[in-house]
């Protein structure tokens, strides 16, 4: 995946979680708080992160039990992670 192709297609949701996990793991509260998003919408960026494979999650991402999940970027990946961060506005 280009960082150039993708960063166009990203969501202001989900660049706030990417930020957050590419610096440091996180449960899901932790990213509530730090990114000031809810439960849902929350559990939306993690579903679209997943699904890019810029996230791994330990735990579910359903609403109702998102904010005890446990989500980080894999060591492999932070390079991906941070090359579209870099090129990511807001």
């Amino acid at each position: 995946m280009s960082s150039m192709q993708s960063q166009s297609s990203l969501g202001a949701d989900i660049i706030k979680v990417l930020r957050v996990v590419t610096v440091e793991a996180a449960d899901g509260y932790t990213l509530m708080e730090r990114t000031g998003l809810n439960a849902d919408a929350l559990a939306q960026a993690l579903e679209e992160l997943v699904r890019r494979r810029l996230v791994d999650i330990k735990g579910s991402v359903a609403p109702g039990s998102v904010g005890k999940a446990y989500v980080f970027v894999p060591p492999g990946l932070r390079g991906d992670a941070v090359n579209l961060l870099r090129y990511a506005k807001l």
